[in-house]
């Protein structure tokens, strides 16, 4: 794979996990969630992977903590929204995390392939944990504890 459709391939499957993981923490299902700029319900595959910090930032990219669901509306219409972005980061993670976040977006970064192609294993690991039905998603959380 060339550099450019690893960085596609990674894009797809972490906004796929991005998408799914708030589909659950917002509805608890897999396939509606609540956008985190405007509180509407959207269906999984009529939104995007919306991220505060810019996705030209390859430092903050993939940082599931920069990404949450946004309605497609807000993400390519609405320039993002970024202080109702913002304003949902530091209620979820604390002005803190935000802090950070704008500060380790202006670090340069660049990955090598064999970064890339970790990275798409380990979102498409993530990913599908959170798509096993709920008692197996249960096992998994308990094994990951009884491992740490």
């Amino acid at each position: 794979m060339t550099r450019k459709q690893l960085i596609k391939a990674l894009d797809k499957v972490f906004s796929q996990y991005i998408r799914t993981r708030d589909c659950l923490l917002t509805t608890g299902t897999l396939y509606e969630g609540i956008c985190v700029t405007c509180d509407r319900r959207v269906h999984i595959k009529k939104c995007d992977c919306g991220h505060w910090q810019k996705r030209q930032h390859y430092s903050t990219r993939w940082n599931e903590q920069n990404c949450a669901l946004q309605c497609k509306h807000d993400n390519a219409f609405e320039q993002g929204k970024d202080v109702e972005f913002r304003a949902a980061i530091v209620r979820r993670y604390g002005e803190t995390t935000a802090l950070m976040l704008e500060a380790e977006a202006k670090k340069p970064r660049k990955y090598y392939d064999f970064e890339l192609l970790a990275l798409i294993d380990y979102w498409k690991k993530k990913l599908k944990d959170l798509q096993e039905p709920e008692p197996m998603r249960q096992i998994v959380q308990n094994e990951g504890l009884n491992n740490a």
